[in-house]
């Protein structure tokens, strides 16, 4: 037994003495170090990661081939593809917002085309026809001359001709022209009263009922058409006839384009009713200039064509 051991001792002696030198010619020559595999790299998934393996030297050394990302599969297996996570989005699908149908460049709507379109100008209604252009004097005239029919006449015109320039406006003239005409028949049957109490005083004409009026009294109801305005005031369906043609031709200015602060102001308007013997006219002049502005605005046209009634 003895011998059998030292037989064994020797062996092994031998062959540790005949390794050495080609472990030394081994340790001499220069380390080469392993590159990483040539192949891309798969995007790794939010759940797991592919991490190249590592190459290990003879000397010891370890190389790693890539940036590890995440720990290996538990099954140990690199080469396989990694297991799509059960709570990841489709492809396209981030946070919940499907970013495959949404242009490129296009955030919250900030950059959409219609962002960047040019501001354009407001379109303008369209408009009718425009009205007649009258003198304010010829008008004021024609009223003094005609005892205030002409007037009559000329608010009937004034309101078919905004109502045609503005279809948007449901105006009936008629109605707007009765309703002053009641003032104005008032005034009228007053003054023919009093001219047939004049003249029968002075024919010493014997009428069936004379009311007891002084001579002083039955020359004031002459003037009963000049009290007209005043009539106007006075009855709420005559102020309300004037006061709406005033605001339609205020709405005809603002249709045309005229700034704000210098459009006519109804309320104030109506008031020139309320001056002795000349507060019609000066309204109706007032209001037949305004409407000219409006049509020059609308179509300008040399003075010429300004129509005398």
């Amino acid at each position: 037994m003895p011998e059998l051991r030292e037989e064994t001792l020797a062996a092994e002696a031998n062959e540790a003495e005949t390794a050495e030198p080609g472990i030394e010619a081994q340790a001499s020559a220069p380390r080469r170090r392993h590159k990483p595999s040539a192949r891309p790299r798969t995007q790794p998934d939010t759940a797991t990661a592919v991490m190249e393996p590592a190459t290990v030297s003879t000397a010891g050394d370890v190389e790693l081939g890539g940036r590890p990302e995440a720990p290996p599969p538990a099954h140990g297996g690199w080469d396989l593809p990694p297991a799509p996570s059960m709570w990841s989005y489709p492809a396209g699908v981030i946070a919940g917002r499907d970013t495959t149908e949404r242009p490129a460049g296009l955030i919250a709507g900030r950059d959409s085309p219609e962002r960047h379109k040019p501001l354009e100008a407001p379109v303008a209604p369209s408009l009718g026809p425009e009205g007649k252009r009258r003198s304010p004097w010829v008008v004021a005239a024609l009223s003094v001359l005609t005892l205030v029919i002409y007037a009559l006449v000329w608010h009937h015109r004034v309101n078919v001709e905004v109502t045609d320039f503005d279809t948007r406006m449901y105006v009936r003239a008629g109605r707007s022209t009765i309703a002053v005409f009641l003032a104005w028949f008032l005034g009228l049957i007053t003054s023919v009263a009093g001219a047939v109490l004049v003249v029968s005083t002075q024919m010493h004409v014997m009428l069936p009922y004379r009311p007891p009026l002084s001579t002083i009294e039955q020359y004031l109801l002459l003037g009963g058409l000049l009290v007209v305005p005043y009539l106007i005031l006075a009855l709420p369906f005559c102020i309300l006839a004037v006061s709406m043609t005033l605001e339609r031709v205020r709405i005809a200015e603002d249709r045309a384009g005229r700034p704000t602060d210098m459009q006519l102001r109804p309320v104030s308007y109506t008031w020139l009713l309320a001056i002795p013997v000349a507060g019609g006219l000066v309204l109706m002049g007032l209001v037949q200039r305004r409407l000219n502005q409006v049509w020059e605005l609308v179509a300008p046209a040399p003075p010429a064509q300004i129509s005398e009634y």
